[in-house]
């Protein structure tokens, strides 16, 4: 069930969280801290965060670095079988990104698409943000200049100092 909320009921992946018996189902506490983004400020955030130039065919993580836009790393920190329990993935990304469980983050399905979430939440349920078959993900936490890129059930930790505007990975090539 989703709160009376119009932004929450129109939110194109909502059914990802609205759906226990094949996704799962957020508590109403856990709505209060699913906060959806309107495409413009979905796209200001990618903007600030992760590509600075919005045209329509760099508003996703991998088609930017297919199209050689930006570089991600030869090996990922924390592979993502799915062989591997959940909890597990959660306990690695905690141990990766030790951050305050309710410290602020912005999830991006894409460029255009994105809630503000915290930590907690998407550590709770990142097997429902994130889909190893067609997503290509990130979640920035932006008070610890640290983010999360999930890519082909890969995971990459990235971190960009104070004086940069994006992280490393993200540089213009």
């Amino acid at each position: 069930m989703v709160p009376d909320d119009p932004t929450l009921k129109n939110h194109p992946v909502i059914w990802r969280f609205t759906d226990a018996t094949k996704y799962t189902q957020l508590s109403l506490e856990e709505f209060k801290r699913f906060r959806p983004l309107s495409e413009e400020d979905s796209i200001k955030q990618w903007k600030k965060y992760i590509y600075p130039l919005p045209e329509p065919d760099r508003l996703h993580l991998l088609r930017l670095a297919l199209d050689g836009h930006i570089c991600l790393p030869d090996r990922a920190e924390i592979p993502s079988e799915t062989t591997v329990e959940p909890e597990e993935i959660a306990a690695h990304l905690q141990r990766h990104i030790p951050a305050d469980y309710f410290e602020p983050a912005v999830f991006f399905w894409f460029g255009d698409l994105a809630v503000e979430i915290d930590w907690g939440l998407f550590l709770d349920h990142w097997d429902d943000f994130c889909y190893p078959t067609d997503d290509s993900n990130i979640v920035v936490i932006p008070e610890l200049n640290k983010a999360v890129a999930y890519i082909d059930e890969a995971w990459f930790i990235l971190e960009k100092t104070n004086s940069s505007t994006s992280f490393p990975l993200f540089e213009n090539k």
